[in-house]
């Protein structure tokens, strides 16, 4: 159904991305696309469950992701062992207080985007009438 066709169009701009980030890292390729997809698709499975136009129910996703992605990225790739994890902290928590900052922006651009998009196809409709 139309639910199939979008978890798939929205699964391939998730492994786009992660092929992406894997082009402009050292790592093994596809190690980003293939936790991006993991975590796409776990965030795919919850949708239902979380409020859709709650601006803070989407920073908290966003920064359980962020939590869960840098943990398993810094786990399988971080070189350095135990003198690695001050920078590793360092740049968790930017990294958190970043998509804190950003998320309900970002979110909030989102809606109005659609917004405008839905009006100017309502205009259009009613031109064509």
């Amino acid at each position: 159904g139309v639910a199939g066709v979008a978890r798939r169009h929205h699964a391939a701009a998730v492994l786009v991305g992660g092929l992406l980030c894997d082009a402009a890292t050292p790592f093994a390729f596809g190690t980003h696309a293939a936790l991006f997809g993991f975590a796409h698709n776990i965030i795919f499975r919850m949708r239902d469950r979380i409020p859709k136009d709650d601006a803070i129910a989407a920073t908290l996703l966003a920064l359980f992701a962020n939590f869960g992605l840098f943990l398993v990225m810094s786990a399988l790739l971080s070189p350095g062992g135990p003198a690695a994890w001050p920078r590793l902290a360092a740049d968790l928590v930017c990294s958190q207080v970043i998509i804190t900052l950003v998320t309900p922006w970002f979110f909030s651009l989102q809606g109005r985007l659609l917004d405008l998009v839905e009006t100017a196809l309502a205009l259009r409709a009613e031109r064509l009438r």
